[in-house]
């Protein structure tokens, strides 16, 4: 039977100034209100953090870096779960260059400093598909290389789930479909490790700027595309800010019909920026 896990999301209030925080006052939190998972940032250095980092912004962690962004909980409960939830390319330095085999044996070796320095390595890692040149096999290929490689630094094996990202090569039901055609054609035996983590909300996004009538319609033909086994986590939230509502754009009801659809493991990300 599958099971679906809820995912305390990267809020405000869980950091200090200049600093990412940990897991623990995370985990505190989220068991709080019946979470089962934490979600912590692995980014690139953010624009804030450049002057007490000595760094540019969009460049990789150092050891340092890391040092001086999170903090290391002297004890940890033993039932901790968490995500890393990396960059996502907002801005624009931070290009994501999947087709690059130096800037992704970079990025997969700053991960892993931080989930060392943390203490505790994570159960699902979020990545994103980023513009062109990436393509589908860059993609698939490189999740499959971080994949590797935790499994062989930990002795675990996460989960990979690739986030839609508007303007990015993976960002509707279509590239979603194309995207899983390969991984299972080419890769069979990662299908059960890498997977998607849809943000329908984003997704309605591309949908409304290619047609101007009938967007829920268009909009559903396009959630109708993914394959329901690729999907292994959903991000449910309405501009960042707000809970779904029956009256969004966004035609929840559909979506929540795929989600029952799903037969997998699922986690359920609200991506809420504060907890009031």
């Amino acid at each position: 039977m599958s099971e679906t896990w809820f995912v305390f999301p990267n809020v405000g209030g869980v950091n200090s100034k200049n600093c990412r925080g940990g897991l623990l006052n995370r985990w505190e939190k989220a068991k709080r209100y019946k979470f089962n998972f934490v979600e912590l940032p692995a980014h690139f250095v953010r624009k804030t953090e450049t002057e007490f980092l000595g760094l540019s912004a969009g460049e990789f962690l150092t050891k340092e870096a890391i040092s001086k962004l999170y903090l290391k909980d002297d004890e940890r409960p033993r039932d901790i779960r968490y995500i890393f939830h990396t960059e996502p390319a907002l801005a624009p330095k931070c290009y994501l260059k999947w087709y690059s085999e130096p800037w992704v044996n970079r990025f997969i070796e700053m991960n892993i400093d931080i989930a060392k320095y943390i203490g505790l390595p994570p159960s699902v890692i979020e990545i994103h598909p980023g513009k062109k040149p990436n393509t589908n096999q860059y993609i698939a290929e490189s999740a499959i290389k971080l994949f590797n490689n935790f499994k062989d630094e930990f002795e675990v094996k996460p989960t990979i789930l690739i986030e839609n990202r508007t303007g990015h090569v993976i960002s509707k039901g279509i590239q979603m479909k194309e995207f899983w055609e390969y991984l299972i054609t080419n890769y069979p035996s990662y299908q059960k490790y890498i997977g998607f983590v849809v943000d329908f909300r984003t997704m309605c996004t591309p949908v409304s700027k290619d047609y101007s009538n009938n967007v829920n319609s268009h909009f559903i033909n396009n959630i109708e595309m993914i394959p329901d086994e690729s999907i292994k986590g959903c991000h449910i939230h309405n501009l960042h800010m707000k809970a779904p509502t029956i009256r969004d754009d966004v035609p929840w009801l559909s979506v929540f019909n795929k989600i029952i659809n799903v037969k997998n493991d699922l986690i359920l990300n609200p991506e809420l920026f504060s907890l009031g």
